[in-house]
């Protein structure tokens, strides 16, 4: 297992929660002007997420090779199940209680939302507004998984690359999603030994690019600002040594439900916050809110995700493509 790297999506998810908390935090009256150097910042760990997948995937298919229904069904299991179980709870609140975007429901943006279609639709964000990522990522999920028909291992590799990048050179879309590719490209180079001879080095390189860019603005694409530095730092941490950190491996393997639940914790928090403790200090309440989506997105892992997960998966067999034997893992 590769424990770096679970622990990195730790980092990545808590990231993003402390870019929100910043943002909504200020919204509500508890600006706090000691992490204003990092407002924005956070946002990078989503390009840590999409260098990850294009990686992650890449090493799986290698290490467990699939059928591309297979793999389809297990992208849908992992991602699919909670994403609609909060969209319907926040979509249960709204009715109840009044959207906490504070904009009107409707069958519209309800339906785009469960389908993942809100990028091609007049919204700009779903009902869950962090999905808008995952609409991406189940694009590169299909790009991939389809590709998997093709039995030449160089037409699977290459093809969702230049898919990627004609979407974005052609069709107009987000160069973000060019992050996907920089994960399978490093998830190959990984296995050289040149490579990882100097893992330490990329770590530290992905490192001092991703904090310094909190000081220097640059007007370049975010998938050069935010997307490189993330490609040396998973490639340097995928390569390096593995380190044991048990609550790194924890928050990572929870990380997806901690960055959907956020959507609530977030605001709840600063509501009670304006009744119960509108004194208190502004950086102890954000830190305060950084643990309790931390806690509230693990308590959800092992409640709700995780026996979903395993009663789902166990419904369906994987189909391995029976002509290609499971390579070793990376050590």
């Amino acid at each position: 297992m590769l424990n770096n790297l679970q622990t990195l999506r730790a980092f990545a998810a808590l990231n993003v929660v402390l870019f929100h908390i910043i943002e909504i935090g200020s919204e509500h009256g508890f600006a706090v002007s000691s992490l204003e150097f990092l407002r924005g910042w956070g946002a990078n760990g989503v390009d840590i997420f999409f260098v990850l997948s294009g990686f992650i995937m890449v090493y799986i298919s290698e290490l467990r090779p699939r059928s591309p229904l297979s793999f389809l069904q297990n992208r849908a299991i992992r991602v699919v199940p909670m994403y609609w179980i909060l969209t319907l709870t926040g979509v249960a609140l709204i009715l109840l209680a009044g959207d906490f975007r504070g904009e009107p429901v409707s069958a519209e943006p309800i339906l785009a939302s469960v389908l993942f279609m809100t990028r091609w639709t007049t919204m700009d964000f779903p009902i869950l507004y962090v999905g808008w990522t995952l609409e991406w990522e189940l694009l590169f999920y299909l790009i991939f998984g389809m590709c998997l028909l093709f039995k030449n291992k160089i037409v699977q590799f290459t093809l969702p690359l230049i898919i990627l990048a004609a979407l974005v050179m052609f069709g107009g879309q987000n160069s973000i999603i060019l992050e996907f590719g920089f994960g399978m490209i490093i998830a190959k180079l990984s296995k050289l030994q040149s490579v990882r001879d100097s893992a330490g080095l990329m770590a530290l390189t992905g490192v001092f690019m991703l904090a310094t860019s909190i000081w220097v603005k640059s007007t370049l694409p975010q998938f050069i600002i935010w997307g490189l530095p993330s490609a040396m730092l998973v490639l340097g941490l995928a390569t390096t040594r593995q380190w044991k950190f048990p609550l790194g491996e924890h928050l990572g393997n929870a990380s997806y439900s901690i960055y959907l639940i956020q959507v609530f914790t977030i605001p709840v928090f600063y509501r009670a916050a304006e009744k119960i403790a509108p004194n208190m200090s502004t950086l102890w309440l954000a830190m305060a809110c950084l643990i309790l989506t931390a806690l509230a997105g693990s308590l959800f892992h092992l409640a709700v995700e995780k026996p979903v997960g395993k009663l789902l998966m166990g419904k369906i067999r994987p189909a391995r493509q029976p002509w290609v034997k499971p390579k070793p893992a990376i050590a």
